[in-house]
């Protein structure tokens, strides 16, 4: 579950970065053009990118935590069972 899980929020980033990379090649053509619109899709999207980032990471070590945990269950298991 938990690899789907991270799957599903790769795909995620990598749908932003396209999107950051689309907004990024249309803010290059029209930069004779008033850009105040798109260089706020940019930072939005940055700051989307970001938000993700950590949520990815706050998972990460979530899931960490919770694999130190099952690890310590077992090795009192085996201790007691000595």
């Amino acid at each position: 579950m938990s690899q789907l899980l991270s799957q599903l929020i790769i795909v995620e980033m990598l749908l932003i970065l396209w999107l950051l990379k689309l907004t990024m090649k249309r803010y290059l053509t029209m930069l004779h053009f008033d850009t105040s619109m798109l260089k706020l899709e940019i930072m939005l999207l940055k700051l989307l990118l970001l938000y993700r980032v950590q949520m990815l990471l706050e998972r990460l070590f979530l899931c960490i935590d919770q694999q130190m945990i099952y690890i310590r269950l077992i090795y009192q298991k085996q201790r007691e069972h000595i």
